[in-house]
């Protein structure tokens, strides 16, 4: 260490108005004022100091110790710079020549270097001292104060201020992310702006979100920040798979500091000069989307706010990409049917409307194909709905392999299937493709170990051009359908010009009916069935009639089939069966013939199936005064079919009741003998087609003489219907036959005509 000068030589003073002047010869003692500058500066905590012109130290006080570790001796001849951090020497020296050039203060912050290695900043203040007469610089006054804790404490709210600003920036971006997660009807454009946000917030230069492709290995880039144009959109085969790659990941962030081993992807990263990745998987607990990944050009650790704020932006990524999922399958829900997956009635009818929109510019010309299920009904009354559903879903595929690639097979409602077939040709080949979905339904299918045979009714309606509306044409071929379902089952029929009138027709006969029972304009006649040997009938059976304004009197075949489609069979059969109530207990009460008469009242399968159906006719009933005794309600087989579990609860109460049940048309059915044993009735009623002739048909006497037999050993009454003949007659009775009904003994009359019947029964009757 050099030797501190001698500041008792030459110490400038100054004057009252600042100027500096000379200070006594050399070898002078210093003046008082520099001796009480001395004595200050070695009772400060500041460090104090003085150099000459030149920078170099003259003094400086005890408090350098403290401050950093070197002695007062140690610094005095030397400069500051010296002493000074390596990167903060220019600031120094600068200060230096300032104060040479005329600055009369100069206060700078620096680092100091310790004796032992450390380093502290400092606040220096540094005051020139000028010679009187010219102005020169004499010497260096500064105050330099220790600011290294002040220094942290700034260094720290800056950081604090910086990271706060940082969340409240993630916050922000999260809480938009998180908006337009549930607002957003393009995922892309979801995704895209998601990866600019990252690259923003994070600072990094790349950001990609990878998706999972069909094939089982592939991913693609389907969004990105920062990559090169082409780039999104680009499949990656990742070595070993993609699920080699992703399932190792978890839902961790995992960091690569270094390029990853995967070649696809070590490449794409090198060409964009990337080095350290950050992975997150978008996932949920049944789904997984593919991954959120972020690159940086250095290499770069990702602090673990990083990673929590790429961990929520995946979260939210997840979120959408789900709300997109359930959007689609919402979608996908709307415009299928849930049984089959097959395209339903809206999306169907969408397609054919844009089919009929190109059609009027181009001239194309499409059909549409409309096919029921023959004898559905029969599948789910006899093996249960659960085996119709399963005939439903095997029979959409053999219809999608029966028809072209590019060909619309949707399921209508119930059992009912359309298809649409654009630019098909003409008719010839709509109905070529109609003949080949029949031969794909006219086929046996396994249910439940069953095999059961099937057969379809097909309409077809080809478009004739411009004009035509979607309705109009599905309703045509609906049409056709029933024409063809007319001509009996496994038919094709295609539509005309005639089938929309008599559709007209039907439709003005159902707005006619339904005025028509409003207006009463139904009347009832009955037809007696006597017992085989008597005179005086035994039962009468109520047969409605429709007293048309225009068309006169008509019989059940002209409407009683719409009131079935239409369901008007109930308030019709309500109509009728109250006021065959009311006339035959009237007549019970008047005529001494009619004192033991039984009322015989048809039922639709409609009507048993009400509600509480036992409580209503109980009800009619009462309301005419008639006992319960005194009815008999007929079924058919169908009726039978028809639910038969529920119908023969319904039955069994309406025989509690006292109400007696006769099974209608016996012998048309597929299983009749069954009915006798699982439902409890009274009466078997011999269908007419076994009847007519019977004096002529060994095999129709056969059949006639064993339904017999076994009504009686289930201790059932019989009655002949249809009997036209004297010899019909006879042969019944020759078989046993109880009773008979036929226009040979009466046919159907008014009320009026019947109850004169009833009071001259010793004249008329069977001969």
């Amino acid at each position: 260490m050099k030797r501190s000068p001698d500041l008792g030589r030459a110490v400038p003073t100054e004057n009252r108005d600042g100027r500096v002047r000379r200070a006594a010869a050399a070898g002078a003692a210093p003046p008082q004022s520099e001796q009480l500058y001395r004595l200050l500066a070695e009772s400060a905590t500041d460090v104090v100091s003085l150099r000459d012109r030149n920078g170099v130290y003259r003094y400086i006080s005890p408090s350098a110790t403290a401050l950093c570790g070197y002695r007062p001796d140690e610094l005095v001849g030397r400069r500051p710079s010296e002493f000074v951090h390596a990167e903060d020497r220019e600031l120094v020296e600068a200060a230096q020549s300032r104060l040479s050039a005329g600055e009369d203060v100069v206060e700078i912050e620096y680092r100091v270097a310790c004796r032992d290695g450390s380093c502290k900043w400092v606040r220096a203040t540094s005051r020139a001292i000028r010679d009187a007469t010219n102005g020169e610089l004499t010497e260096v006054r500064t105050s330099t104060q220790d600011v290294t804790e002040a220094r942290a404490r700034e260094a720290e709210l800056r950081a604090t201020t910086a990271q706060l600003k940082l969340r409240l920036r993630e916050s922000a971006a999260i809480a938009q992310l998180g908006e337009h997660a549930l607002e957003e009807p393009d995922l892309d454009r979801f995704l895209a702006e998601a990866t600019e946000k990252v690259v923003e917030i994070l600072g990094v230069p790349l950001c990609a979100v990878l998706a999972e492709e069909s094939s089982a290995r592939g991913l693609f880039l389907r969004a990105g920040a920062g990559w090169s144009p082409g780039t999104v959109g680009r499949s990656i085969a990742p070595d070993g798979g993609r699920a080699a790659w992703l399932e190792p990941l978890g839902h961790a962030p995992v960091v690569h500091t270094e390029l990853p081993p995967d070649q696809s992807w070590r490449r794409l990263l090198q060409a964009h000069g990337a080095r350290s990745s950050m992975w997150v998987v978008i996932a949920d607990r049944e789904h997984r989307f593919g991954v959120l990944a972020v690159h940086s050009r250095a290499q770069h650790a990702f602090s673990g706010d990083e990673r929590m704020f790429l961990i929520a932006v995946a979260n939210i990524l997840r979120d959408g990409a789900a709300r997109h999922r359930a959007d689609r399958a919402a979608h996908h829900d709307a415009l299928h049917d849930p049984l089959t997956g097959l395209p339903n009635r809206r999306l169907l009818t969408d397609r054919l409307g844009h089919a009929l929109a190109r059609s009027a510019r181009g001239g194309e010309r499409h059909a549409v194909l409309f096919l029921d299920v023959d004898q559905f009904k029969l599948v789910n009354d006899s093996l249960g709905h659960d085996a119709g559903d399963r005939l439903l879903c095997l029979l959409g595929p053999h219809l999608c392999a029966a028809v072209r690639p590019g060909d619309t097979v949707a399921r209508f409602g119930g059992d009912e299937f359309v298809v649409l077939c654009e630019d098909i040709g003409d008719e010839q080949h709509a109905m070529g493709l109609a003949r080949r979905l029949a031969e794909a339904v006219n086929r046996p299918f396994d249910l439940d170990g069953r095999e059961h045979a099937t057969s379809a009714s097909i309409g077809v309606a080809v478009t004739t051009g411009s004009g035509c509306a979607p309705e109009g044409v599905l309703r045509d071929a609906d049409t056709a359908m029933y024409r063809a379902k007319e001509a009996g089952r496994g038919r094709v029929a295609l539509f005309d010009g005639g089938m929309r009138q008599r559709a007209l027709a039907r439709l003005e006969l159902e707005d006619d009916l339904r005025r028509a029972i409003d207006r009463g304009e139904l009347v009832v006649h009955y037809q007696p069935i006597f017992p085989i040997d008597a005179h005086v009938p035994a039962i009468v059976e109520a047969l409605v009639r429709w007293q048309h304004p225009q068309r006169g009197l008509l019989s059940p075949p002209h409407f009683i089939s719409v009131a079935e489609d239409t369901n008007m069979i109930v308030p019709l059969g309500d109509q009728v069966l109250g006021t065959a109530c009311a006339t035959v207990a009237r007549w019970r009460e008047m005529l001494p013939a009619a004192q033991d008469l039984v009322l015989s009242v048809n039922v639709s399968a409609r009507e048993i199936t009400r509600p509480d159906f036992d409580a209503h006719v109980a009800r009619r009933l009462s309301e005419a005064g008639l006992p319960a005794h005194a009815l008999c309600l007929e079924i058919t087989e169908g009726v039978l079919l028809h639910d038969a579990r529920a119908n023969a609860k319904t039955i069994a109460e309406l025989r509690e009741r006292g109400i007696r049940i006769a099974l209608d048309d016996f012998g048309t059915g597929y299983s009749s003998l069954s009915y006798l044993r699982c439902f409890q009735l009274d009466l078997l009623k011999i269908d007419r087609s076994f009847i007519s002739g019977l004096d002529q048909s060994i095999e129709d006497q056969v059949i006639v003489e064993a339904i017999i037999t076994i009504a009686h050993a289930f201790g059932l009454d019989v009655t002949a219907e249809g009997v036209e003949t004297r010899d019909e007659l006879q042969a019944l009775r020759g078989l046993g036959c109880a009773s008979a009904q036929g226009h040979l003994l009466a046919c159907p009359m008014p009320a009026g005509q019947t109850e004169a019947l009833l009071r001259t029964v010793g004249v008329v009757g069977p001969n």
